[in-house]
C-alpha cells in the first residue's frame, strides 16, 4: 500500500512540475496539461516499478502490499550493523533509565 500511495504523490508532484514548464513554454494550458497527462500516464508505472526493484534488491526500507517492513535496514547506522531490528521471535532487551555515571 505504501508505493501506492508514494507513487500516487509523485504523480501529483510530477504532473505539476510537467504542466508548470509546459505553460511556461508554450503559454498554452490545454499544451501543458496534455504533457502533464501523458508524463504521467507513461513514468507512474515506471517509477512504481523502480521503487519495487530497489526494495527487493535491499537498496531502500522494502514496500508491500500490507504496508510493512520487512526488516531491512533503514538508517546508516542499521547499515553500519551498530543496530539492528530484534526479530519476532527474539525478546527485545530492556532498556535501562538510570544514569551510567
Amino acid at each position: 500500500m505504501k508505493s501506492i500511495l508514494k507513487t500516487i504523490s509523485w504523480l501529483l508532484v510530477s504532473g505539476l512540475i510537467i504542466f508548470s514548464g509546459g505553460y511556461f513554454e508554450t503559454g498554452d494550458a490545454l499544451i501543458a496539461v496534455k504533457a502533464a497527462i501523458w508524463a504521467s500516464v507513461l513514468k507512474t508505472p515506471v517509477y512504481w516499478i523502480h521503487e519495487v526493484l530497489w526494495a527487493k534488491a535491499g537498496v531502500t526500507d522494502p514496500v508491500s502490499v500490507d504496508g510493512e517492513s520487512h526488516g531491512y535496514a533503514t538508517s546508516s547506522v542499521q547499515r553500519k550493523g551498530n543496530l539492528r531490528r530484534p526479530h519476532s521471535n527474539e525478546e527485545v532487551p530492556a532498556v535501562s533509565t538510570s544514569p551510567s555515571c
